[in-house]
């Protein structure tokens, strides 16, 4: 990942980090590399120090807030996966994957109430295969103490071209039912929180 010397706790070996899938990824998902050659040591100290670092203090100051003022916060996670993963599904191809750490980090009626609001607008949905949650999902995830949290995988054949990253024909429905889902999870918010 490095062309220069790197400190031993950056060279700690984990099954995420020999994927090249750490903090700062080399890798996409489909085991391409993402950079054309390595990077310096302190390139990737002033990302985690002006990028990281910053994103999940102001994360973690929002949920805690939001935890003391409503008694409970609710963190979506999204992401897009490529349609090569999502047709390595039990069962075939999915549309959706939802994770929840395997029933870690949210209740079970938030990941729920969201799978049956995919599946009422037609979509194919599966949890936790492949993808049930990264870093962030893991993380804040803490159902026990008020913090739920649900990472939610998006096929990108949903709504583009993954050659040409242009957007097709089904974005604009795609982009409507994500903003019926925000709805259907603020419903949930209301009425499903303790």
């Amino acid at each position: 990942m490095y062309y220069d010397h790197c400190p031993a706790p950056a060279r700690r070996k984990s099954a995420r980090v020999m994927a090249g899938l750490g903090v700062i990824p080399r890798m996409v998902a489909v085991g391409r590399p993402i950079y054309a050659q390595k990077l310096s040591y302190s390139e990737a100290v002033e990302r985690l120090h002006h990028l990281h670092t910053p994103y999940h203090e102001t994360l973690a100051a929002l949920l805690n807030h939001k935890v003391k003022t409503l008694g409970a916060a609710i963190l979506i996670d999204c992401h897009s996966m490529p349609s090569s993963c999502a047709q390595t599904c039990p069962g075939g191809s999915a549309d959706f994957i939802l994770g929840d750490g395997h029933g870690r980090t949210c209740r079970p009626g938030l990941i729920a109430h969201v799978e049956q609001a995919l599946t009422a607008m037609g979509y194919r949905v599966m949890r936790n295969i492949p993808y049930s949650g990264g870093y962030t999902t893991l993380r804040y995830g803490q159902p026990a103490q008020g913090f739920e949290a649900l990472q939610i995988e998006i096929n990108r054949d949903l709504y583009m071209d993954e050659a040409s990253l242009e957007k097709t024909h089904r974005f604009t429905p795609l982009r409507r039912d994500m903003q019926r889902l925000g709805k259907a999870i603020c419903a949930y918010a209301r009425t499903g929180l303790p």
